[in-house]
């Protein structure tokens, strides 16, 4: 069987990891982000004293750099369960002849890119999903093993969107990867023509304007909730004052 290398760093990959545990399928390494990505959305540290038998973790800063390959030099499946970081194929010390797979939280090819979640809900989307598909050079481009599609609720938040999303990934698994393994699960082209593309989305993004529309506003508040920077505002004239807000529940 191959051997199975999982890297993720944040609560949506422990939900990946813990459906392979009850398939039985423990990757024989964890890769997370070491502390210097403290601030990544959702950010994870596993319990060393709670990983699954026989499964060893590593950090590392930068996916794509000589240490990260190294680590991950003899593992032949590897599976990306959120890292935000893109993974560079040709990177100079990578081994090519490994396969890797990962997660995205749209029904692609809709919504290729950064901060997905968020644009869900700013885009006032009633329907999204999450797909498992091959990594290729080209980003978010590879061929699909498998999609989970779900309804996204009126006054859905990033929080209750991300939850879902934890669940389609972890279903996403428990579907795919025993297929992927024995080689029975093929998967097929993405229709490039139909692919759409949402841009990153920094901090200054969450800023809400009160000139806004309350439509607008609330869609804003229910987008930049946990895990994601909280919005904000100013208030003052002479000497605006930043002010976070939030949505009530």
């Amino acid at each position: 069987m191959s051997k199975i290398a999982l890297v993720g760093g944040v609560k949506i990959t422990q939900a990946v990891l813990h459906a392979m545990q009850c398939m039985g399928k423990n990757p024989e390494l964890l890769v997370t982000y070491d502390e210097s990505r403290g601030d990544a959305a959702g950010f994870w540290v596993p319990d060393t004293e709670t990983l699954p038998p026989g499964t060893k973790w590593e950090t590392v800063r930068d996916i794509n750099d000589i240490h990260a390959c190294h680590v991950l030099g003899d593992h032949w499946l590897i599976i990306v369960a959120g890292w935000s970081q893109i993974v560079d194929l040709k990177a100079d010390y990578r081994r090519h002849d490994q396969t890797w797979i990962g997660f995205h939280p749209t029904l692609l090819p809709e919504g290729r890119g950064r901060a997905p979640i968020p644009w869900t809900i700013l885009k006032g989307l009633t329907v999204t999903g999450a797909t498992l598909f091959k990594l290729t050079p080209e980003c978010d481009a590879g061929p699909i093993y498998g999609q989970i599609k779900f309804p996204v609720a009126p006054d859905e938040t990033s929080t209750t969107l991300y939850a879902k999303h934890e669940a389609a990934y972890a279903g996403l698994i428990r579907s795919c990867l025993g297929g992927i393994l024995d080689g029975s699960l093929l998967p097929f082209a993405q229709d490039h023509a139909k692919a759409t593309y949402w841009p990153k989305r920094t901090p200054e993004d969450s800023e809400v304007h009160i000139g806004w529309a309350w439509e607008s506003i609330d869609r804003h508040l229910r987008a930049m909730t946990d895990p994601y920077p909280p919005p904000f505002t100013f208030a003052g004239v002479d000497n605006p004052q930043k002010l976070y807000v939030r949505r009530e529940p």
